[in-house]
């Protein structure tokens, strides 16, 4: 009986000499790896949520016994095929790397199988006028004035923006200005073989507009204000860039000569003049600093994107995104960067959404890119499969985008671990724009079989 004690006690002994330095190293986050290669090695994790939550998980074939949100933890460094599975929501797979000591993230957002639209407005209706950063977007249902609604999709109200007594009712709208986060929209209208300028303001039921007509003797190359401002918009005719108030309707002319283009910050101008100086001014048109004087565009004169940007003198947006960061859009898509100068896009691009922090979501034609913010910017195009990419919009803070492909909606997923997820979602109406909010998780289009406004859930509510 004694020497079955010693027996059973030097057992326990040994069983704690193994067993508690392999604890230790496991609560360490080693793992002991058997085979060929055996030894002790650093594992790493994988960090998983999807929207909806509640997602089984596999990895390969097995089922994981937890569910979205979840850790994966004391994984061997290697490569795992991670799928998600929700009922009525389409199946997502990844091949996700894993590094020692290392968290590998996943934010997914899972896709409907089929959308289910609500209907908001009847039909028929032409395009959505959409206002980025608003609540707001205007209905077009024909050529004149009177057939322009306002719409707020927060309360999913809509209502005209001039009533059948109106003698403006008959006016055919010509150009829209818009500014994003502004709920304001200048209109340029032809009226009785003239054309008259009204500034609509969405957020006003009863006088939604005034006659600004006289702030405008002769038509505007552009139009930009402060959507803060609720007084002041700038003008630019003939090179000559000119203040103007809106609650006295007075014109301030000539605040800075020989301007081939502009952009506004708060109470900030950044300035490209007809010499290729970029200069910063404030909303008197004081000047403050020169910002890239022409010699800094010198050693790139040889590139075929600046020979052109010195040859011409179309107009050039200037697009303002901190103090130490902006870009030069020009008419035919070019897209130059200053600070420090840099040409980035020959041509091509049609539109700029900012991805905080220093990133901007940019589209052509045929491809989607993101352009990083940097002492060295560059783009890096995510896809280049488009047809004909019309609007691009960042969903569930930038983890995908949803794109406008001619009539066809597609939503394009982000991930740092391989080429994106592509998703056919349905189509809108041809040649009618779409308006997506992310606070509201929806996307508003008409609907092509009668014209119709509807929305569709894209980001389920959280």
């Amino acid at each position: 009986m004694l020497r079955l004690r010693k027996i059973v006690f030097y057992l326990f002994v040994l069983l704690y000499l193994i067993l508690c330095p392999l604890t230790l190293l496991y609560a360490f986050g080693y793992l002991l790896k058997p085979g060929r290669m055996s030894g002790l090695v650093k594992t790493g994790l994988i960090s998983l949520s999807s929207l909806p939550s509640d997602a089984s998980v596999y990895i390969g074939n097995s089922r994981y016994t937890e569910r979205t949100p979840t850790v994966l933890n004391d994984l061997l460094p290697g490569e795992y095929d991670i799928k998600l599975v929700l009922k009525n929501y389409r199946p997502w797979m990844q091949k996700i790397p894993v590094q020692a000591e290392k968290a590998s993230p996943l934010k997914v957002l899972l896709v409907p199988k089929q959308f289910q639209p609500t209907r908001l407005w009847p039909g028929p209706l032409e395009t959505i006028l959409p206002l980025p950063g608003t609540h707001f977007f205007l209905l077009k249902g024909g050529a004149r004035l009177g057939d322009l609604w306002g719409y707020n999709w927060k309360t999913e109200e809509g209502w005209p923006l001039v009533l059948p007594e109106s003698s403006l009712y008959e006016a055919k709208p010509v150009t829209y200005f818009t500014v994003e986060g502004s709920p304001f929209v200048l209109v340029c209208v032809r009226f009785q073989n003239s054309e008259k300028f009204l500034w609509i303001d969405l957020r006003e039921r009863e006088r939604p507009f005034i006659d600004v007509t006289r702030l405008f003797p002769e038509k505007p190359t552009w139009v930009d204000w402060d959507p803060h401002d609720k007084r002041e918009i700038f003008s630019l005719q003939h090179g000559t860039l000119n203040r103007l108030d809106l609650v006295s309707l007075a014109i301030f002319p000539g605040l800075v000569e020989k301007v081939r283009g502009y952009g506004i910050s708060g109470k900030t101008l950044d300035l490209l003049k007809e010499d290729n100086t970029l200069e910063r001014h404030n909303d008197d048109g004081k000047y403050l600093a020169t910002l890239a004087p022409p010699a800094l565009l010198n050693p790139f004169v040889e590139s075929p994107l600046l020979e052109g940007f010195f040859g011409r003198k179309e107009f050039f947006r200037v697009k303002i995104f901190s103090e130490d960061y902006g870009l030069l859009w020009g008419e035919k898509g070019e897209l130059i960067s200053y600070l420090p100068v840099r040409p980035l896009v020959s041509s091509g691009v049609r539109g700029l959404e900012f991805d905080p922090p220093n990133r901007l979501l940019i589209w052509k034609e045929h491809a989607l890119g993101l352009l990083t913010f940097s002492e060295q910017p560059e783009v890096f195009w995510l896809w280049e499969n488009g047809k004909n990419i019309q609007q691009a919009f960042r969903v569930y803070g930038g983890s995908s985008v949803l794109l406008r492909d001619n009539e066809e909606m597609i939503l394009l997923e982000r991930t740092p671990y391989g080429d994106p997820q592509v998703y056919d979602l349905f189509e809108v109406q041809k040649g009618s724009a779409v308006f997506y909010s992310e606070e509201s998780g929806k996307l508003y289009f008409l609907r092509p079989s009668d014209g119709s406004l509807c929305s569709a859930e894209i980001l389920p509510q959280r």
